[in-house]
């Protein structure tokens, strides 16, 4: 993610929109996959654990 942020940076830096509009659709993908794979992992956790 840290990665992404940077990348955003650059490209808004040089100009690069089309660039900078992608990165920042990446970044809430990503944050969309992380989320639903925390939640899987605290379901499967709990069910483990039960």
């Amino acid at each position: 993610m840290a990665t992404y942020g940077t990348l955003c940076t650059w490209a808004e830096v040089l100009g690069y929109t089309k660039a900078l509009k992608l990165l920042k659709q990446n970044i809430e993908e990503e944050k969309g996959a992380d989320e639903k794979l925390s939640s899987l992992a605290t379901n499967i956790n709990s069910a483990a654990s039960a």
